[in-house]
């Protein structure tokens, strides 16, 4: 089967499902029962443990996003700078002559995009859930996979092209039209202890570290394969899980593509242990006029460790018989025939971690429509240590793991208006990069590593740099698109939101963010410099009811010396962008 045929057949079993449950909908509205529970005959037996009743809910979100931006780079120098960011292709060096000033269009990229995210759940009697999460056409950039072909004699040109067609990976894209994110199971046993087990999000606290990425505007998320138990006593709930961090090489039968795959060592595995201990209520929990003030609190205790590796990060040398260059293993290799096998190495990794993160949230209700709210949340990598990060045997690089960071944050809270200030730390690294986006302050080629060119990388044997999760996003520029997450920084945002005016159930506000960063580490800087920059954003926003929300939004980031390109001796400069978006859910 192709791959075109393999992304045919899911689009028709995923329309096939899509009709089945609006079908289902559809009669059971007929009967005045929500449209989101829809209960099913139960094929169980009479006696059975097991309620008589499946029942089926979904809920969801569609996104069209528009944006634009203008130096985002943060130089008008074609060449690449040192944020990750490349410039527009019309600047690369190759289109001399080609294009007139105002086809280039200065220094501006940008586009659409759209995502519809769908969660299904099965509730199978009192005891049992099953959920999922798919996105179809996952930040489909519109216009992207035209209907054309060089070799085609109707639509030759993307000029011909008279539509799009699906997405599909290995064809028309990079990814399919439909991706499975998560798929999990719970059960409650004696209505007490709950088991789960499966790729299920991964959240905690305020979302600094672990974080599922279920915000409107966000594009990053956890996901994780755990089986967990966890229970509640007095209000304290406590949860233990496995994790399954990575399974290293696995061995699948020669030539099928089916059947049952097997972890090939367990000698490469990352193995992870988690413990949460926490108030039966979360973070977003607010106070009431019977109990004004509603606290929730919680402490999560990650150890993860793995013996060796045999994973891309490792620089898999020639062994005869092999191959006369040396290649990389895939993230996730299948070892389908014997020369795999006999060629596969594995690395002495050596590594432990010891992560731990604390969250505290307090919100107390002052009268109707006003609260005061604290939150805080605490984390730190703490003894860790990796005994080796390069593949290299003769130069030793070993590190140890010491990083923090955390975010405190106060809101007052009133019918029409809304204040806060947020104030955030991540520790950072002396290697001279953010990496995120930019370069790695972790593992580098291991040819680089050796030579005079990786004396920094040898002498940094203390790895200190803390990433928030790309999830947790603060601003439009500066850390989203620029650096690529919050790390090496210590900064404050005061924000002040506001509901301008209410027409027939629909809200019109506005929003206004003002963003200062300056580096913990200067020396981990592009720039060698303290300072970051500075970025105001301006909101406007309307709502109708719960489910319909459109905003446009428009940022400045006036970077700082921190941001400057020291290596080529660029300054950086003024970046900006307008985003517009609408989002539907249900």
């Amino acid at each position: 089967m192709t791959a075109l045929q393999s992304a045919t057949s899911r689009l028709l079993l995923a329309a096939l499902l899509i009709a089945v449950c609006l079908s289902v909908s559809s009669s059971v509205l007929a009967n005045d029962v929500d449209s989101d529970e829809v209960e099913f005959p139960s094929r169980t037996d009479e006696g059975s443990f097991l309620s008589p009743v499946v029942t089926f809910k979904h809920s969801g979100a569609f996104r069209f996003r528009s944006d634009l931006f203008g130096n985002r780079h943060l130089y008008s120098s074609p060449s690449p700078g040192t944020t990750g960011m490349l410039p527009p292709l019309s600047q690369n060096g190759q289109q001399s002559g080609l294009l007139t000033d105002s086809e280039e269009r200065g220094l501006w990229t940008g586009g659409a995009n759209m995502r519809l995210r769908w969660e299904p759940q099965l509730v199978v009697g009192e005891r049992f859930n099953i959920y999922s999460q798919l996105d179809i056409l996952d930040n489909l950039v519109m216009g992207s996979t035209p209907s054309y072909h060089p070799g085609s004699p109707h639509t030759p040109l993307a000029f011909l092209s008279e539509g799009q067609q699906s997405p599909s990976a290995g064809t028309t894209s990079l990814t399919d039209a439909i991706r499975v994110k998560r798929a999990w199971a719970t059960w409650l046993l004696a209505h007490t202890v709950e088991i789960s087990g499966g790729r299920m999000p991964n959240h905690w606290g305020l979302g600094i570290i672990y974080n599922d990425g279920s915000c409107l505007d966000c594009d990053f998320g956890d996901n994780i394969d755990r089986l967990s138990f966890g229970g509640e006593f007095m209000d304290i709930r406590t949860m233990l899980a496995w994790d399954f961090g990575a399974s290293g090489a696995v061995y699948g039968e020669n030539g099928v593509m089916s059947g049952q795959p097997i972890d090939a060592t367990r000698t490469d595995d990352v193995l992870q242990f988690t413990w949460d201990l926490h108030s039966g209520r979360s973070v977003a929990t607010r106070g009431t006029e019977a109990e004004p003030t509603a606290m929730a609190w919680g402490w999560r205790n990650v150890w993860r460790n793995q013996a060796a590796a045999s994973d891309i990060q490792d620089d898999i040398q020639t062994i005869p018989g092999c191959s006369n260059e040396p290649t990389p293993l895939e993230p996730d290799p299948t070892l389908n025939a014997v020369e795999e096998f006999e060629c596969l190495v594995l690395r002495r990794r050596d590594a432990w971690l010891w992560t731990t993160d604390v969250f505290f949230s307090l919100d107390h209700r002052l009268s109707q429509g006003k609260h005061l709210r604290f939150e805080m949340e605490l984390v730190g990598n703490l003894m860790g240590e990796l005994g080796r990060t390069q593949g290299l045997e003769t130069v030793p690089s070993d590190k140890e793991v010491w990083a923090g960071g955390g975010v405190l944050r106060g809101t007052y809270e009133m019918p029409t208006e809304r204040y806060s200030v947020e104030l955030g730390f991540a520790t950072g690294d002396e290697q001279g990069a953010f990496g995120v986006l930019d370069q790695s302050t972790v593992a580098v080629d291991d040819s680089v590593y050796q030579d005079d060119t990786g004396l920094s990388y040898r002498k940094n044997n203390i790895l200190s740099s803390l990433m928030f999760n790309r999830a947790y996003t603060v601003d439009l520029l500066m850390f989203r698109e620029a650096i690529g997450a919050v790390t090496n920084t210590l900064y404050i945002k005061p924000w002040v939101e506001a509901d301008l005016f209410e027409v027939d159930g629909a809200t019109f506000g506005s929003r206004l963010d003002v963003l200062y960063a300056a580096a913990m580490m200067p020396s981990g800087t592009p720039g060698n410099g303290a300072q970051l920059g500075i970025e105001p954003d301006l909101q406007l926003f309307l709502n109708v009811g719960e489910r319909f929300r459109t905003v446009l939004e428009a940022g400045v980031l006036i970077p700082f010396s921190g941001l400057d390109d020291e290596e080529r001796g660029r300054s950086a400069e003024t970046a900006w962008t307008i985003q517009g978006r609408m989002h539907v859910t249900f």
